[in-house]
């Protein structure tokens, strides 16, 4: 039983059978580092699930698990950590795999470790952590020690980070985890670190007295200690001062005049580590460096002029000019203002320093300068055989603003090329042609170098032209062509498809390959040589070689008498063959073909020929083949002549088109069997065969055949000598002084003669079928009687002779009794001793009945309602019984019952019986109680039935002397009406559903039961039928759930036991409408309201649903409808007509691109739950949720295309809670109502949840 809200309702639907499929997905896989938990969804018929887990590594062996058929979780331990495995699920039953599935996975990689952690400053930590299988990622996290809302994470692929940005002196707690497509790793173990102190802010740093210095720094909090540190920048091999002290100052009293000096304080935390420091910078007293420094660079003679102006203090000046390679050149001077520095290298660039000498100290002015460069070094010429393209290189050269490459060749033709690189590209290369190179390098400030030592090289040789092919369709091939620019030989090559090559070389302009087998087709090339480089091959034109000559050549007729098919080995090189035959040495026909056979027509038969095959490729022909030599089959036999002998039952046959050489033979068939005959020579063309049958047309045939084949004549025909007439008698009839003869006539004889002796001389009595009837014979005489049947011209021998006595006798009182089969007939005679015959005939039966006796005989298979005249036939008398004798009426047919529920009778109808008086109806009960009525026409009506019994009913006929028997029985239940008045109660809609009761007016039989049918359409949806029905009931009231907009029919049935009654009349009727969709409201000043409308609702109404009762607040037969509110977020719309009002639907803002479906469940099963839902317009597909036992719970989601869903539970005594949603391109719609129902053994519906 069904609990719809108060609703009890069976749905019967039409079972459809869960089709198998391939594939059975995978729901999810999830994993730590060394487990896998793998979901699927129950699968109807299964009996287990079994899943293979392998490792991407082949040297692990794959784990494999299996779960029973009611699980849907399988978790998977001993796995590898960070390790890809491929997830196989395997769905069985006891018939083998259902479906598989496999996907990827991998599980998490273990945690990694730190190896090292240290803090590298106030506000920074380095980390390197060690490497995991399977990581994707590493991430650090960096936590405050005292505040966890504090921290810094970084994501790297790498070992190794650094993080940032941290508080000073504070305490730290880091881990490292990793992670990769199946999740994160643990936690690496934790490790604490303090970030270091911070510096002090700044650093002062005044001058004391001669060399001395004092440093001083604000104090930092917390501070008890500092690291102050003093080294000298000029000199860095010399160890800075350092000092450790709780002061705020420090004083450095060994500084040299004219250095510089770095400065730099760091504090030290209670673990006595350095922060990073604060710096400042310091110098000595020093003299000013020269100014205005001017060099001036001679390209000629590599020589650079170094001009200053003077610095107070200086008493002398040294300039050095430095590569940074060589020795420094210098030049001194005490006074002067200039120097020369010569002997400068070329492509060089030097550090000019100017020094200033005082007597305490210097002071340097360094400025740099470039030489011109030197001349360019070949590098490379790069030239690849056959190409277009020339690379010229060089070494670079230093301080060059480009360069110039030229390129000259045979004919002095000179090509150019500038660049900044240190390679030039020279295209447009010629095949055949040397060319030479050199380049020259110009610098940023004018100077030009020499050119470079010239370079080279030979392009590769040209291709020949017009190369030729020629053979004369020899084995000897002929090649010449056109001698090629800078080409020293040259080598042709034929490629045959038999994988050889055959080749030649030459000097020349020809030359000739020897021995090219037959039947190839050549690729041909030819290449210019050098020593150094071949020109590409220059093909050819394909050439084909002459065709192979054809083998093993055969020649067979596949016996036909005009074709043979001549067949032979495919050769190479062959378009196609051409087959010659010839007789006596002349050609008489051939025949073509482009495979390996082809079929020779008009050939004789008998006839012996020859055959040679050549094979052609349309240019030349191959040698012909070994010849063969084959015959035609055999001639068919003609003019076949079969002549017989009616003295010896035998017969000759001749034949025509006889071959010596050939084996015949003769058959004679007929119906019976075959008998042959052979000549007796090979050159006789006729035989003889003996015993043949009488009265037989024979079918006669020749066949010829030779080794293989068979051959038959047209058929012949013959007929044989006629039999001996069979059973022959005779009879004479005193008062007419006749003797009767009778024999069993045959279809054979062309007629019979009688002959008749013992009178005064033979008579003749000839007839063409039996009787003959003798007259002149008068009785008291013995006569003896033959019969001879004759055929063509051909007597048979003669028959048994017959006696004919001829005693007077006399045959009386002949009657007949019995009412349809035996009837036996009676007869009183005066020679009891005598046989005699009794005929029965009638004009409606087309077959005389016979029986034999002495004074009486049976005679059967009579026809029912049929007169039949009978006479009895003695040797020479015979009598007719006076009437006719009327057999039994035939049984009634074609039997028809009408039952009338209401007066509990029933009609009988029937086809009349000819010979019938009056007939007799019955009805009777399984306990043979029975029921009748007896009329002379065709109908009769049987009272008093009872309700809801079952009767058989049938009809006999009868003429007052005999009765027919019954009709076949016709088995119907009796007098059981279905309800009257149905009527439906319509309540309240809910959703998209409307209970709707309906009742009836009880028939008057008891224990009746009642089944309420439903058939329309839905949604008012011609395309959506529906079909409800009720359990049988002993009420007279039922209700279903019938969906909104739906129109229906409403039949009532009754039963009693196994009696079901006709649908009552159909109730017409309709749900109320569905509620409206897509209803929006706008506000731009006034609120209005808009919808889609549904069938088929009249009138639309708004409502505020926020107060009890609601309060209409507008009406209207379309959209749109205009209201005045404040309380928009309560509107509810309905749709309503003449049956009643849809369930509400609140209003939204805006504009809603799609809606909700609403989900119906029309049938629970043993084993499966039918869903539908209403459509969404412009939705691609629907995602249905369905959870097990808590509807809160998340769903398990299922694509479906279509608006229905056979769901196949696993669970029985379980609830489960179901809603679907649309999807469009937009992207998902909002879900459905949810609607929940217990599974077997009892399914109860439980009220759908919002």
């Amino acid at each position: 039983m069904w609990t719809f809200y108060i609703s009890i309702v069976f749905l019967f639907v039409t079972q459809i059978q869960h089709a198998w499929s391939n594939v059975c997905p995978i729901i999810s896989m999830t994993s730590t580092a060394t487990t896998m938990t793998v979901t699927w969804d129950l699968y109807a018929g299964s009996t287990v699930y079994k899943l293979v887990l392998d490792a991407a590594d082949n040297n692990v062996a794959p784990v494999i698990t299996s779960s029973p058929s009611t699980d849907t979780e399988k978790t998977v331990f001993g796995l590898l950590p960070g390790t890809s495995y491929e997830v196989e699920l395997t769905v069985l039953n006891f018939l083998g795999p259902m479906c598989t599935d496999t996907q990827t996975a991998f599980t998490v990689p273990v945690a990694p470790q730190f190896t090292t952690s240290v803090a590298v400053s106030s506000t920074a930590i380095d980390f390197v952590w060690s490497s995991v299988n399977g990581a994707v990622d590493y991430h650090v996290v960096v936590t405050d020690h005292n505040n966890v809302l504090i921290n810094f994470e970084e994501t790297v692929q790498g070992l190794e980070t650094q993080i940032t940005g941290l508080s000073p002196k504070t305490k730290y707690d880091c881990i490292v985890y990793a992670s990769n497509t199946a999740g994160n790793s643990a936690n690496s173990f934790k490790r604490t670190i303090w970030t270091l102190t911070q510096p002090p802010s700044e650093l002062t740093v005044v001058s004391s007295e001669a060399n001395s210095i004092v440093v001083s720094w604000p104090a930092v909090d917390g501070v008890l200690l500092y690291k102050v540190s003093l080294k000298d920048t000029d000199n860095p091999d010399i160890l800075p001062e350092v000092d450790d002290t709780s002061a705020l100052s420090k004083t450095f009293s060994t500084l040299e005049p004219c250095s510089n000096y770095e400065v730099s304080v760091s504090s030290l935390n209670t673990f006595l580590l350095a922060g990073e420091p604060v710096i400042s910078t310091y110098s000595t007293a020093n003299i000013v460096s020269a100014a205005n420094v001017i060099h001036s660079y001679s390209c000629s003679d590599s020589t650079v002029t170094v001009s200053w102006d003077a610095v107070t203090g200086a008493n002398s000046y040294r300039v050095a000019a430095s590569d940074g390679t060589n020795p420094d050149l210098e030049c001194t001077t005490v006074s002067s203002l200039t120097c020369d520095i010569n002997n400068l290298l070329c492509g060089q660039t030097y550090t000019l320093t100017v020094t200033a000498i005082s007597d305490d100290c210097s002071s340097n002015s360094v400025s740099s300068f470039s030489t011109m460069p030197c001349t360019p070094v070949f590098s490379s010429l790069e030239y690849t055989c056959n190409s277009d393209v020339v690379v010229f290189s060089w070494e670079p050269v230093s301080d060059v603003q480009y360069y110039i490459a030229h390129q000259k060749d045979n004919n002095n033709v000179e090509s150019p090329c500038m660049t900044v690189d240190t390679s030039c590209t020279f295209t447009s290369i010629q095949c055949g042609q040397s060319y030479t190179y050199t380049v020259v390098a110009y610098s940023t400030f004018g100077c030009q170098t020499e050119a470079s030592s010239p370079q080279t090289t030979d392009a590769g040789p040209c291709q020949p032209t017009n190369f030729a092919i020629s053979s004369d369709c020899l084995s000897l091939l002929q090649v010449s062509w056109d001698l090629a620019a800078g080409a020293d030989s040259y080598h042709v090559e034929a490629s045959a498809n038999n994988g050889q090559t055959y080749q030649c070389t030459s000097e020349t302009d020809s030359c000739e390959i020897a021995n090219v087998p037959c039947g190839e087709h050549l690729s041909m090339t030819i290449t210019s040589l050098t020593d150094t480089c071949n020109a590409l091959p220059l093909l050819g034109s394909p050439f084909q070689t002459v065709p192979c000559t054809p083998t093993v050549v055969s020649a067979t007729s596949s016996c036909s008498q005009d074709t043979a098919t001549v067949s032979w080995t495919n050769s190479h090189g062959a378009i196609f063959y051409i087959a010659k035959l010839a007789s006596g040495g002349v050609e008489t026909q051939n025949c073509r073909a482009m495979e390996d056979s082809c079929l020779s027509e008009g050939l004789a038969c008998g006839q012996t020929y020859t055959v040679t095959v050549v094979a052609t490729n349309a240019l030349c022909n191959s040698s012909d083949s070994d010849e063969v030599t084959f015959t035609q089959p055999p001639c068919t036999p003609t003019d076949v002549v079969a002549t017989r002998d009616c003295g010896t039952e035998s017969a000759t046959i001749v034949w025509q088109s006889h071959q010596e050489d050939s084996e015949y033979t003769v058959t004679i068939d007929d119906e019976l069997g075959s008998l042959t005959c052979n000549p007796t020579s090979n050159t006789d063309n006729s035989c003889s065969i003996e015993s043949l049958s009488c009265d037989v047309t024979y079918t006669v045939t020749v066949t010829v055949a030779d080794d293989t084949c068979t051959f038959t004549s047209a058929p012949a025909s013959m007929d044989s000598v006629p039999c001996v007439p069979q059973n022959a008698g005779a009879t004479q009839n005193c008062d007419t002084e006749e003797v009767t003869i009778t024999w069993d006539n045959a279809v054979f004889p062309d007629s019979y003669t009688a002959t008749i002796t013992g009178g005064a001389s033979p008579v003749m009595c000839t007839s063409a079928q039996s009787p003959c009837i003798q007259s002149g014979l008068p009785c008291g005489t013995s006569y003896d009687v033959v019969v001879a049947s004759e055929h063509t011209g051909c007597f048979s021998t003669d028959s048994e002779p017959i006696t004919v006595e001829t005693p007077l006798c006399t045959i009386s009182n002949v009657a007949a009794s019995g009412a349809l089969s035996p009837v036996t007939v009676s007869w009183d005679s005066t020679d009891d001793l005598f046989t005699y015959t009794v005929t029965a005939t009638a004009t409606d039966d087309d077959h005389t009945h016979v029986c034999v006796g002495t004074t009486t005989c049976d005679i059967t298979d009579l026809h029912c309602g049929t007169d039949y005249t009978i006479t009895v036939d003695g040797a020479d008398c015979s009598a007719e019984m006076s009437g006719v004798l009327s057999t039994a009426p035939c049984t009634p047919t074609d039997v028809g019952v009408s039952i009338d529920c209401q007066a509990e009778s029933a009609q009988l109808s029937w086809t009349a019986s000819s010979t019938a008086i009056e007939y007799i109806g019955a009805a009777e009960t399984d306990q043979g109680d029975q029921l009748h009525c007896t009329t002379d026409v065709t109908t009769c009506t049987i009272d008093g039935l009872t309700c809801g019994t079952t009767y058989s009913f049938k009809v006999l006929a009868s003429d007052d002397t005999y009765n027919s028997s019954f009709s076949e029985e016709l088995v119907k239940g009796g007098a059981l009406c279905p309800p009257s008045n149905v009527h439906v109660q319509l309540e309240m809609m809910n959703w998209m559903i409307q209970v709707t009761g309906f009742g009836w007016t009880p028939v008057s039989c008891s224990d009746t039961e009642y089944l309420l049918t439903i058939v329309g359409n839905k949604y008012g949806n011609t395309a959506q039928k529906i079909e409800l029905k009720s359990y049988w009931t002993d009420g007279n009231y039922f209700e279903l759930m019938i969906p909104c907009s739906t129109t229906y029919e409403a039949t009532v049935q009754s039963r009693k036991g196994n009696v079901v009654s006709d649908p009552s009349t159909a109730f017409s009727g309709e749900t109320a409408p569905c509620y409206p969709r897509q209803a929006v409201y706008t506000n731009s000043g006034s609120i209005s309201v808009t919808w889609s409308p549904v069938q088929p609702a009249t009138t639309y109404t708004v409502y505020d649903n926020s107060v009890t009762p609601r309060v209409e607040l507008c009406s209207s037969v379309a959209p749109p409808c205009t209201v005045s509110t404040d309380n928009v977020d309560n509107m509810v719309i309905t749709a309503s007509n003449d049956i009643g009002e849809s369930y509400p639907r609140p209003i939204q803002t805006g504009t809603i691109n799609f809606i909700d479906p609403f989900l119906l469940i029309d049938e629970v099963n043993s084993g499966w739950i039918t869903l539908n839902w209403t459509p969404v317009d412009n939705a691609s597909e629907y995602n249905l949720y369905y959870r097990l036992g808590d509807p809160t719970a998340p769903p398990t989601t299922m694509l479906v295309d279509c608006l229905m869903k056979k769901f196949y539970y696993q669970s029985p005594s379980t609830v489960y809670c179901f809603s679907v949603a649309a999807t469009l391109l937009s992207g998902p719609g909002p879900e459905s109502n949810m609607f929940c129902v217990e599974t077997g053994p009892v399914t109860i519906p439980i009220a759908p949840a919002e």
